[in-house]
């Protein structure tokens, strides 16, 4: 954990605020989405077990995706893995 304190240190600010303004916003974002999607399944008159079961599986979603995302970033570089990835981020709401 060290190694990587000290790896962003090395960062231009710019790019250290970039990644602070792009975590605080998609936290946001998350948690907020998180937030209305439970108020709007117990509107429609779904138990706590069914929304669970809904968050649990989109929590899984992520985290399976996560692990071949990696790999196909660290096959075409970081940086083209980071440029690509909002992209297809968006491609995928669409």
């Amino acid at each position: 954990m060290h190694e990587y304190w000290q790896a962003i240190r090395t960062f231009s600010p710019s790019l250290r605020r970039f990644l602070l303004a792009s975590a605080l916003v998609t936290t946001v974002a998350f948690g907020l989405s998180a937030v209305l999607q439970n108020l709007y399944l117990l509107r429609l008159g779904y138990d706590a077990r069914f929304i669970g079961t809904v968050l649990g599986t989109g929590q899984l979603t992520w985290a399976m995706a996560a692990l071949p995302a990696a790999m196909v970033s660290s096959r075409v570089g970081l940086r083209n893995g980071y440029m690509v990835g909002p992209g297809l981020f968006g491609l995928g709401l669409a």
